[in-house]
């Protein structure tokens, strides 16, 4: 999305904001680098998407989150997008899954960040892409009261979502759980995708 954006305006090619998200979108199905990012760094804040699509074409709900809510992420490299959709067993599992879990979401108006979160915590237990040290990690959290936190899919990588008085300890929680892998502490944004140089 970011690329497309960019190139537009380096190159004068005159695309509404729209037409760079839907070549973006485009683009990430036929590379099968992923399924439903852009929409979400179209639009930014915390959402669910109810229809899958490009921008213009996908539908989400944007859901209430506080302003100082911050995210903690550790992660130690990827689980490539192309080679987890390639695999049919894994990708039927993540479908089956995701199916009954997404309507779980959709069908309560009023779920909150942290009944989704649990939800996604759920399902990255169930279809078995999360490492030992990675659930190690998760319990961990859980166990300190930070229970926001699941996979980063697709990644070998966690996030938690918590206020920023206690990112510090978040931050030390996995330090300590996931030494060698890189911490990164970061917010919300809620403005969604945009040049903000030329």
């Amino acid at each position: 999305m970011s690329t497309a954006l960019a190139l537009n305006e380096e190159l004068n090619l005159g695309l509404s904001k729209i037409e760079c998200g839907q070549i973006a979108h485009t683009t990430e199905v036929e590379n099968r680098t992923g399924l439903g990012d852009v929409i979400g760094s179209y639009f930014g804040g915390y959402e669910v998407r109810i229809k899958p699509g490009a921008p213009g074409i996908g539908k989400i709900r944007k859901i209430s989150i506080s302003p100082d809510i911050c995210v903690i992420c550790a992660t130690e490299g990827i689980l490539e997008t192309k080679k987890v959709l390639s695999d049919d067993h894994l990708r039927n599992n993540i479908i089956k899954s995701g199916d009954r879990y997404l309507q779980e979401i959709l069908n309560n108006s009023s779920i909150t960040v942290s009944e989704i979160i649990q939800i996604s915590r759920k399902f990255s237990f169930e279809i078995g892409l999360l490492t030992q040290e990675m659930k190690k990690a998760l319990i961990s959290l859980e166990e300190a009261g930070f229970k926001d936190s699941s996979m980063i899919m697709l990644g070998k990588s966690i996030f938690c979502i918590t206020d920023k008085r206690n990112m510090g300890e978040v931050h030390n929680i996995l330090k300590k759980e996931l030494a060698l892998w890189s911490i990164i502490n970061t917010t919300i944004d809620h403005e969604g995708v945009r040049l903000i140089e030329k």
